[in-house]
């Protein structure tokens, strides 16, 4: 999102995460970044691998935020369904997802699981997660402190954060990976 922000209003944008703490930039530094716009090459330069190089790096991240802006969506209106279905105390089953196309059941279980609608042993059971993973499921669970009256920021913050740290999750992502335009130690050196 950063990086498309900093390509549409041409400025430095500086990424940060809503909750912050020493052991989220330790684990996530690249939360922290600061994203410079990729414009238009103004040196001159014709070569044309060059600009359908740029053209193409500029295509893939838009695709990716659209892949991630519809994800958030689908994890924002769960949210709001379970909501929902906990204050109505009604009697149907569980209430039904927006639609997306195929979503893999441990990333809607995992949401479940957050919100507090799945419980721990039952995810751990379905899921055959092993006891290291269970503990530092339950260690990032226990950081963010997440209830209800917690943000959706927060909310998928802790998402995020359990599928980018826990080796277990990776797989889910991986989807996700940011287009860095920097390498990292120009990152960590544009001045803010």
């Amino acid at each position: 999102m950063a990086q498309v922000l900093a390509n549409e209003l041409q400025v430095k944008v500086k990424a940060y995460p809503s909750y912050i703490s020493q052991a989220i930039a330790q684990r996530h530094p690249s939360w922290f970044t600061t994203y410079q716009p990729m414009g238009v090459d103004t040196s001159g330069n014709k070569n044309r691998y060059l600009n359908a190089r740029h053209n193409s790096q500029l295509q893939s991240i838009i695709t990716m935020h659209t892949h991630l802006h519809d994800f958030i969506a689908y994890l924002a209106e769960l949210r709001r369904k379970f909501r929902a279905y906990r204050h109505k105390r009604s009697q149907e089953a569980d209430p039904q997802p927006v639609n997306i196309p195929y979503v893999p059941s441990i990333q809607t279980d995992l949401a479940k699981l957050i919100l507090g609608e799945l419980p721990l042993y039952r995810f751990i059971d379905e899921f055959d997660i092993d006891q290291q993973t269970n503990q530092t499921l339950l260690g990032l669970i226990t950081e963010y402190q997440f209830n209800e009256e917690k943000g959706d920021d927060i909310f998928f913050q802790l998402y995020f954060d359990i599928i980018f740290t826990i080796e277990r999750f990776k797989d889910i992502g991986n989807v996700w990976q940011r287009f860095a335009t920097d390498s990292p130690a120009e990152a960590a050196n544009s001045p803010e």
